[in-house]
């Protein structure tokens, strides 16, 4: 199986993917693959999304890509690490006023003994 972007050579990446003969029945011949990742920083893998089609895809084929979302590619993450960080400070502000108020209510219920 092949899966490219373009048949335009000057702009091709091609990705080669070794399977197993008795596997290609499992994936429909209208899949579409995508270069994801689990997280930001995560490593990259082939994403395969099965269609809908009761043929299979041939050996020797060629998958449908699929680019990836806009929204990652414009991704600005110094903006995106700036938003993190006030975020944080805003739960960690909101956690010690929560402690600070349970210190404060323990305070007038508790009733010293001699």
């Amino acid at each position: 199986m092949e899966l490219s972007r373009s048949k335009d050579p000057a702009r091709a990446v091609k990705v080669m993917l070794l399977l197993y003969r008795d596997r290609l029945d499992r994936i429909p011949g209208d899949s579409v693959a995508q270069i994801s990742s689990d997280s930001l920083i995560g490593d990259k893998f082939v994403d395969i999304t099965g269609g809908t089609s009761p043929k299979a895809i041939a050996a020797g084929g060629e998958m449908i890509y699929k680019d990836q979302p806009e929204l990652l590619r414009s991704l600005d993450l110094t903006q995106f690490t700036r938003e993190l960080r006030l975020v944080d400070e805003t739960l960690t502000t909101s956690n010690r006023a929560a402690a600070s108020s349970a210190s404060s209510i323990r305070g007038r219920h508790s009733t010293t003994i001699c």
